[in-house]
């Protein structure tokens, strides 16, 4: 650890602790927040094969679940239709 530059000697381990979580929350909401957007603007005519939009669709929908964003049955059948 005293190669990254945290000095156990000096400063507070929860402060630390508390930025890191900061920055692992801000960069997990910007993921999905970006996921979201990727998955309602997907087309299928943007990909060369049904198949290649069909699982790039289920990635997405089973990243944005394990994220904790749950859509409507209907919204997830229109955005693909």
């Amino acid at each position: 650890m005293l190669r990254i530059g945290w000095n156990p000697e000096g400063g507070d381990p929860v402060a630390a602790y508390t930025k890191v979580r900061e920055v692992l929350r801000h960069s997990s909401e910007t993921m999905t927040r970006l996921r979201t957007l990727e998955f309602f603007s997907l087309r299928p005519e943007s990909f060369d094969t049904l198949d290649a939009y069909l699982t790039r669709v289920c990635a997405l929908r089973q990243q944005l679940r394990r994220d904790g964003v749950e859509n409507h049955v209907k919204t997830e059948i229109y955005t693909v239709l």
